[in-house]
This record gives structure tokens, sequence and C-alpha cells, in this order.
């Protein structure tokens, strides 16, 4: 299992790319948050962080894209009260 985190200073919410198997949208205190689960097995939730900018949480557990996803939520709910308001 891995995580990593990535910040996309010129692309916001409204700019993720589907990985294959859609993209969910919803609001969490306030702020726009994107879940892509990935073809591959990964899964990524990104973070609203103003209009035009967003951290991305990647996580990949092998080819198993549900657990790669719960994982992704577990790290984002840590992260997401430590970033910036937009």
């Amino acid at each position: 299992m891995s995580v990593a985190l990535g910040m996309q200073d010129n692309q916001g919410i409204s700019d993720v790319q589907d990985g294959g198997l859609g993209v969910d949208t919803v609001e969490v205190n306030g702020r726009q948050l994107a879940r892509i689960p990935m073809k591959s097995g990964g899964c990524i939730v990104a973070i609203g962080v103003g209009d035009s900018s967003r951290v991305d949480v990647r996580a990949n557990s092998g080819f198993d894209t549900q657990q790669s996803c719960e994982l992704a939520d577990k790290a984002a709910a840590i992260v997401e009260p430590k970033l910036p308001e937009g």
C-alpha cells in the first residue's frame, strides 16, 4: 500500500480527469472534493484549495480500487483540515 500527496497549483476540482470509473464530487467542511477511482486499482481524492488549485491524495493498494479509495479517503480526512482556505 502507498499514499502520496501532490499539489496542483494551476488545476482546480473542475479540472480533474476521469480515471475510467467516473468521478464523484462532494462538499466537506465547505470545500469541494472529488473522488477518482482508477481502472489500474488506485484512487485519488482531490481536495479543492480555491478555484484553481487542489491537493491530490493518491492511494494504491495493488489492484483493489475499493480498498485504495478507502485508504485515500482516510488520508484525505487527515490532510483536509490542515489546508488553507481558498
